[in-house]
């Protein structure tokens, strides 16, 4: 379970802290509606498996079990929206919830019953994305939105052969994200030889005509944050950089090396040096 300590002052760095109570468990967070969700999956003694998906109050107070699944989350809409095995069935769906009871309203099957890898979405519709076993050439992966009601898959779109020619694509997708008409994913990317990751891409997908847009090389990224117009993220030599939403210009932050972003809000991007371990906004 996930147990709060005392809340320190308003204004200071942290004003609540939960502690997950079992060591070695996977982690999944989204926050929305006052209220910030975990998915939580532990493996004991004899590969004994313990998941659920908590709520807990920002404004303090115990976590509440709403799922029985550690589930991929994303908050859009004023809504929970929760892919994998959200009930007792094998079918991996894309569930739409209540918030304050954890109450399904509408769900959706995952085509194929394909592996839910990411969930983002905003009040326009949500996206997933999925992958599909190993083939010869690797994992398949497809992203698909769901309209706003979580009843309907309105757009399918494959994720093959959209790097740039002569690219050798990793099939390893590490980020999604809806803004502004745009679904935005990362693409690890691989080196010509394998091994070391460098070619890394941001992906641009219309979230009206489920066309892939744009594709921008960035070296070795694996978070970005997009918000205001821009993707923010950084590219092969640890640099922070902004991406223009539509003319998808890159331009290099004069910043410190090793930054890595992960939140936008108004007035600013937040970013994290690895170095030091510190945030800060970007200049």
């Amino acid at each position: 379970m996930l147990s709060p300590p005392s809340a320190s002052p308003t204004g200071s760095p942290l004003s609540q802290v939960f502690t997950q109570g079992t060591p070695g468990c996977a982690l999944t967070l989204v926050a929305g509606g006052g209220n910030a969700f975990v998915g939580v999956g532990c493996i004991h003694s004899h590969r004994h498996l313990t998941s659920e998906t908590l709520r807990v109050p920002a404004s303090g107070g115990a976590s509440t079990k709403i799922l029985s699944e550690p589930l991929q989350l994303a908050f859009a809409g004023n809504f929970l929206w929760a892919a994998g095995k959200v009930s007792s069935g094998n079918r991996n769906v894309l569930a739409k919830i209540d918030p304050a009871t954890g109450a399904v309203v509408a769900s959706v099957a995952v085509p194929h019953n394909d592996l839910p890898e990411l969930v983002a979405g905003d009040a326009a519709g949500t996206w997933i994305l999925t992958s599909r076993g190993q083939t010869s050439s690797g994992v398949t992966y497809s992203l698909h939105g769901v309209n706003p009601q979580g009843t309907k898959i309105v757009q399918s779109v494959p994720l093959g052969g959209i790097e740039p020619k002569g690219a050798t694509p990793s099939r390893i997708f590490e980020g999604l994200a809806v803004d502004a008409g745009s679904v935005w994913l990362i693409d690890l990317g691989l080196s010509k030889g394998g091994g070391l990751v460098v070619d890394g891409y941001i992906i641009r997908v219309s979230a009206r005509s489920g066309r892939v847009t744009g594709v921008v090389s960035v070296g070795h990224t694996n978070t970005f944050a997009v918000s205001d117009g821009a993707v923010w993220t950084s590219n092969g030599n640890g640099r922070g950089i902004r991406i223009d939403a539509k003319t998808l210009k890159v331009t290099e932050l004069k910043a410190e090396s090793n930054f890595e972003p992960f939140a936008v809000e108004e007035g600013g991007v937040w970013f994290m040096v690895r170095n030091t371990g510190s945030s800060h906004p970007a200049p």
